[in-house]
């Protein structure tokens, strides 16, 4: 349900989306590189809005080349 929401917002407001979705997700992963690569696993928790949508977080954590999975 939340990806039919995610993918409405980003059709009706992209600029809005680009915003609240993918440029603060993207923002995680610098942050979230320091983490992992200092610790053997991490638990991380964060909101639905970082997990729905095409360019979710787990998404781009992937691509930054660590293995993420929603749990």
């Amino acid at each position: 349900m939340e990806e039919d929401h995610a993918r409405a917002v980003h059709r009706q407001y992209p600029a809005f989306y680009q915003h609240l979705n993918v440029a603060r997700n993207k923002a995680w992963i610098p942050r979230l590189t320091i983490l992992l690569e200092s610790c053997i696993r991490a638990f991380i928790v964060v909101g639905i809005g970082h997990i729905s949508g095409p360019a979710n977080l787990v998404e781009q954590t992937r691509r930054a080349g660590f293995t993420a999975q929603r749990v």
